[in-house]
């Protein structure tokens, strides 16, 4: 009986919540972000989502997404994780991006935008679903390099000890999308458009910095999918800079070793 007079009384926070919430219009809600900080040195959730407006063309362009999707990806990033300000979501955090796309829908907002509002939280752990459609994608990994990035920058690297920003989860979770998106991308240039955002001076033994976190991470995923450490260093170390790429090629080698009379060429050595 307890616990149906805890559930009951949830539902009714949550009705109340909801209600309340819809008193507004969603686009309403992103003004309200820059009340929620992000970092001291990075400014407010609202200059996190303005930083991501301005890098979602360049994104595109460096993923190679169509350019017919560019109005879309740029209307979804206008309002990119405005529910963290509506009371729902700062009740029952773990509807981030459920309630972005719910709500963004009940206002008349097209099914393709939608989406995207949800897939910016894509992948929330390891092992979790990756963004369907190229809009979420790419809000996925600009959120993700802005976060990277900036935090870096900021002076806020992981130890091995402590990672109060899941900045490992965040770098494990860009690969992810990147391999099993099957996107090639320049990724010092991916970083270099991040950093060309910040309000903060990004040095370049910074960037260096994220692109071997970031690295570890692909290492990670790669040894994860079976593939022995000894490949993927020999993989990283040629086509490290395009995860998808190295991904391939090193799903390749094991497809080698498995095939002795396989005459795959690798070309390790090309560009």
């Amino acid at each position: 009986m307890a616990m149906f007079d805890f559930y009951r009384a949830r539902y009714e926070d949550a009705k109340f919540f909801y209600e309340v919430d819809t008193r507004k219009k969603f686009s309403e809600f992103r003004d309200q972000l820059k009340g929620i900080l992000f970092h001291e040195k990075l400014g407010t959730m609202l200059d996190k989502m303005n930083r991501l407006e301005k890098m979602v063309t360049k994104l595109c362009l460096a993923l190679e997404i169509d350019e017919d999707l560019l109005p879309v990806v740029g209307e979804a990033a206008s309002l990119a994780l405005s529910d963290l300000a509506t009371a729902v979501v700062t009740e029952f955090t773990a509807l981030s991006g459920i309630m972005a796309r719910h709500y963004a829908l009940r206002d008349g907002y097209s099914e393709q935008i939608a989406e995207a509002l949800l897939e910016i939280t894509l992948p929330r752990f390891s092992g979790d679903v990756i963004p369907k459609t190229d809009a979420g994608m790419v809000l996925a990994i600009g959120d993700r390099l802005d976060s990277l990035v900036g935090l870096f920058a900021a002076g806020c690297q992981p130890s091995s000890t402590n990672d109060p920003f899941g900045l490992r989860r965040i770098s494990y979770g860009l690969v992810q999308i990147l391999v099993e998106k099957d996107k090639n991308v320049n990724f010092k240039h991916a970083l270099e458009i991040a950093a060309s955002v910040q309000p903060i001076k990004v040095e370049a033994n910074t960037l260096d910095d994220v692109y071997q976190f970031v690295t570890r991470r692909l290492e990670q995923l790669l040894v994860d999918n079976g593939v022995s450490p000894e490949v993927v260093r020999s993989v990283l170390a040629e086509r490290g800079n395009d995860p998808c790429l190295a991904a391939r090629t090193a799903y390749k080698v094991i497809g080698l070793k498995y095939d002795p009379n396989s005459r795959l060429d690798i070309g390790l050595g090309d560009n």
